[in-house]
């Protein structure tokens, strides 16, 4: 076999390179971002620039709903499980129920109460949602949350 191979053309970039510069370029001045390349490439990137913020709200709303269903299902075990497993293990109703079961119920109440607070500080940031919403900061308040699962 021959590893010798074809050499391929080589594109002339030439004509790209002139016409960008006739075009000019992007320039960003803080936040405000001033476009001196001609208004159908300002609008372009205009329309990408809107199309990330409604992708941002998209995925945030996204997250509202799927932690709406997941506290209403922990709502509900905690309810028709929970309190009532721990009441009957405290009054001595249920005996030998084992120890790492009793932390298990009482983490899953836990768990409860700072997904709730997380869905109403998650809804509150929906409700009065723009462009730059910080959505990292809610996960950072969930350090407790992490603490519980490892246990």
């Amino acid at each position: 076999k021959s590893s010798c191979r074809k050499s391929e053309p080589v594109a002339d970039t030439s004509s790209f390179k002139s016409s960008q510069a006739r075009r000019g370029s992007d320039t960003t001045d803080g936040q405000d971002e001033e476009i001196t390349f001609g208004s159908e490439a300002g609008l372009e990137k205009k329309e990408k620039k809107e199309r990330i913020i409604t992708k941002r709200f998209a995925v945030a709303k996204q997250m509202l709903d799927e932690e709406t269903e997941y506290v209403r299902l922990l709502r509900s075990t905690v309810r028709s499980i929970v309190r009532s497993t721990l009441h009957q293990t405290r009054t001595g109703e249920l005996r030998d129920f084992p120890a790492h079961m009793i932390l298990f119920l009482d983490g899953l109440e836990q768990i409860y109460v700072i997904n709730l607070q997380f869905l109403q500080d998650l809804q509150m940031r929906v409700n009065t949602w723009y462009q730059q919403q910080p959505l990292g900061e809610l996960f950072l308040q969930l350090g407790p949350l992490v603490l519980l699962y490892q246990d």
